[in-house]
């Protein structure tokens, strides 16, 4: 099993319309995927909306990240469910 490494000091310093409700680990090699996605989301946040990261469970067997949050109104739900079949996409790029 791969090392898992926190990427909440980093959230929490660069992307302030993240709110981590939870310790976030994950493995080494899916970190700089699960950090861009992170990214992306506080974009779709903008300078209003707030998107809270309750929970991060992983896929068994895989590691894979599965992301579990809640967005406020001012944010594109719509646009936040792209992001995530892309991060689908990303993740399993990195395991096959």
């Amino acid at each position: 099993m791969d090392k898992r490494i926190s990427i909440n000091p980093l959230v929490e310093c660069l992307y302030p319309r993240i709110a981590l409700l939870d310790e976030i680990c994950v493995s080494e090699k899916y970190a700089l995927v699960m950090l861009g996605l992170l990214k992306d989301m506080a974009v779709v946040a903008g300078s209003e909306g707030q998107i809270e990261v309750y929970k991060v469970q992983h896929k068994e067997g895989s590691g894979i990240p599965i992301i579990e949050c809640i967005s406020t109104l001012g944010v594109d739900d719509a646009l936040l469910e792209e992001l995530f079949d892309d991060f689908a996409v990303r993740i399993s790029a990195l395991d096959s």
